[in-house]
């Protein structure tokens, strides 16, 4: 069974707000992350690096993408669907 994309959105909240806003920020779910500047190259590959280690994930190159990295529900949208297609 899958996790719910809901079940990524703190964590991922956590630590972008720790690692990329110097922990001085909130964060909303729909915040454009890559318009805002929040995530660049860098900061994607950090973060992709995190869910590795966190969730236990691999975010496969393709699904690296604009869309897939819009915003914290984006992306825990994605991540709800690899958790699916691992389990």
């Amino acid at each position: 069974m899958s996790a719910e994309p809901e079940t990524f959105i703190e964590p991922l909240r956590a630590f972008i707000v720790e690692r990329h806003l110097d922990g001085r920020a909130t964060l909303p779910d729909d915040a454009p992350l890559l318009d805002w500047g929040v995530l660049d190259s860098l900061a994607l590959a950090d973060l992709t690096g995190f869910i590795e280690e966190r969730f236990a994930l691999r975010v496969p190159i393709e699904a690296i993408t604009p869309a897939n990295f819009s915003n914290l529900r984006t992306i825990a949208a994605m991540l709800s669907g690899l958790d699916a297609a691992s389990g």
